[in-house]
């Protein structure tokens, strides 16, 4: 192997690092949140970033309810929460950033009056703090 295709493959390896690690997600997530009656508050299960039972807190939990109002049993499932950094076709909420705080966020819906506090879980999600999150809720398997 030439030098010159070494240092290819060594700045093509150190560039998809370098995205992975610092890029913020662009695409559109996807969480199924549940209510655990346990704890009296909406959570979520992610095998890709490791998280269980991580919990919604501080007022998300209300912004979730807001938006799951008109559902039939909503604590029974059926649901999925999908989020971007940008706004995308069908979104129903628009969170913007506040201060930080404790290794977390706080966003504000100015549509609802609430704010609501997202721990440092955002950041297995997003390399930086989005100024915007866009949130959307609807029956699984809807896109």
């Amino acid at each position: 192997m030439t030098f010159m295709n070494k240092l290819r493959m060594c700045l093509i390896w150190l560039l998809t690092r370098l995205l992975k690690k610092y890029c913020i997600l662009h695409t559109v997530g996807v969480l199924e949140p549940y209510y655990d009656y346990r704890w009296s508050r909406w959570c979520f299960d992610d095998k890709n970033t490791g998280l269980v039972a991580e919990g919604f807190s501080e007022g998300i939990g209300i912004m979730i309810d807001h938006l799951v109002r008109d559902f039939v049993n909503p604590r029974q499932g059926g649901w999925q929460l999908q989020f971007s950094s940008i706004a995308f076709p069908g979104y129903q909420l628009a969170l913007q950033r506040g201060r930080l705080d404790n290794g977390g966020v706080w966003y504000t819906s100015y549509e609802l009056d609430v704010s609501g506090w997202l721990c440092s879980a955002l950041y297995r999600y997003f390399a930086v703090e989005p100024e915007t999150i866009y949130i959307r809720i609807t029956p699984k398997g809807v896109v």
